[in-house]
């Protein structure tokens, strides 16, 4: 038996990590291995591998967990390829829509110009003119004045 369990056919995908699920047992015969291949659109003319092996999920599970986030198409199918001996094969195909969310862009800074400053300019300084100023002369300890009432008293 060979089957998709996930994705259904006919599907809208909206997330970007998908589960591919299903059943890969042969019950006549070898197995010698599989492909899961996809391609763009309903009827594709080349395949991408995803993955291959040579083991059997005689129960639906887990195959493969496929990153969508690169896929730019809005169809894919997907190709399950069954190789039982040299000249015997099998393939299953589903095909699903794709509407996975925009990615959101990053932020992109723009270098802001900052227009070059003019170098110093030796700009003479007008030099320090020293003024004399009174210097205070203490009075000599016999001369010193002392507190007197006020005159007429």
């Amino acid at each position: 038996m060979l089957d998709f369990s996930i994705p259904k056919n006919g599907e809208t995908i909206t997330d970007t990590i998908l589960p591919v699920t299903g059943v890969i047992d042969v019950t006549n015969g070898g197995l010698t291995g599989w492909r899961l291949e996809y391609g763009p659109g309903n009827d594709p003319q080349d395949w991408t591998l995803l993955v291959q092996g040579a083991n059997s999920f005689p129960q639906p599970g887990l195959i493969y967990t496929w990153d969508l986030s690169t896929v730019a198409v809005p169809q894919v199918t997907l190709r399950l390829y069954l190789m039982n001996g040299e000249d015997y094969y099998a393939e299953r195909r589903v095909t699903f829509n794709l509407a996975l969310p925009t990615p959101t862009a990053s932020p992109t800074f723009t270098p802001t110009t900052i227009p070059p400053t003019a170098f110093p300019t030796d700009t003479p300084v007008p030099p320090v003119i020293l003024t004399p100023t009174d210097t205070l002369t203490p009075f000599p300890p016999s001369e010193t004045p002392t507190a007197s009432s006020t005159p007429g008293t």
